[in-house]
């Protein structure tokens, strides 16, 4: 059962005028439904997930939500898919060579021999961001809604990576947390310095991998700007412990034009990614 379902009644007026955004991460499954022509958001669920420990019982669980659900039923002009995980790394688009793609993923992770290797391409920063995706998966949207196309979670972060200026010399940290895992991203003077993906269990992780790249960058932790988004980004005591030590922390939302007023209170942080797909090429 769903614990999100937001849903614009003027919905029902864009048959196939739409583009529908899906997001799998260990913590459920959530899509968004946008009306093309004006880019509003018209529709949006969550279906959070439990006792999920083998990847197949997420994939069991996505595929469920695919046959179950009554909107995803209705047809989409585009189809686009996040598969949130860790498994990716950024290329300068000059080395991109697909027959490579494999030995170069390999260098920092397994990749599994059931996975598809994908690539975002980002024009104005000259990389691709190169990741991988069950094979299940891909073959199960791709089946439901023909010409699909695939992101890394990171990909909205980079694509808005324009609107996290530095300021006062210092340079921008944002941080997008997934469960077990999280992205993070520098920015310095307009241009990107680091991204990474780092895994973590608790709060003592998130911030030692945080101060160790600020540390390495040369970068005061006391007055750089930091940015948090994703699962968790509303957790309180989370919020409190990262202060202690990022005074500069603020909570980041994508700017999705939502429908309706009920819409006002979905959660634009926890979704970023999300949300911010529409604007990915």
């Amino acid at each position: 059962m769903h614990d999100i379902s937001l849903i614009d009644p003027a919905l029902k007026n864009y048959h196939n005028e739409t583009m529908l955004s899906i997001q799998l991460r260990l913590d459920g499954f959530s899509f968004a439904i946008y009306s093309l022509k004006d880019q509003q958001l018209r529709a949006f669920r969550h279906y959070p997930f439990t006792n999920i420990v083998l990847q197949e019982d997420l994939l069991n669980a996505a595929s469920h939500v695919l046959h179950q659900d009554d909107l995803l039923r209705l047809p989409q002009q585009k189809v686009k898919a996040i598969f949130a995980h860790n498994k990716s790394t950024l290329l300068p688009s000059s080395f991109v060579q697909p027959e490579n793609l494999k030995q170069i993923l390999e260098f920092n992770q397994p990749i599994d021999e059931l996975d598809e290797i994908h690539t975002n391409e980002l024009l104005e920063y000259s990389t691709h961001l190169v990741f991988t995706l069950p094979t299940y998966y891909g073959s199960l949207l791709t089946e439901k809604f023909n010409g699909t196309r695939f992101y890394n979670q990171a990909t909205p972060l980079l694509t808005r990576l324009k609107e996290q200026r530095s300021d006062n010399g210092q340079a921008a940290i944002t941080i997008q947390l997934n469960r077990d895992f999280f992205d993070l991203m520098v920015v310095d003077q307009g241009s990107l310095r680091l991204y990474n993906t780092y895994l973590y269990k608790d709060v003592n992780d998130l911030l030692y991998f945080i101060l160790y790249v600020c540390k390495q960058l040369d970068i005061d932790s006391k007055l750089a700007r930091f940015a948090l988004c994703g699962h968790s980004s509303r957790d309180s005591r989370l919020q409190l412990e990262l202060l202690r030590f990022l005074p500069r922390l603020e909570i980041l939302n994508a700017e999705a034009r939502c429908a309706s007023h009920k819409m006002d209170k979905l959660d634009k942080s926890r979704f970023y990614s999300l949300l911010n797909l529409i604007h990915c090429a």
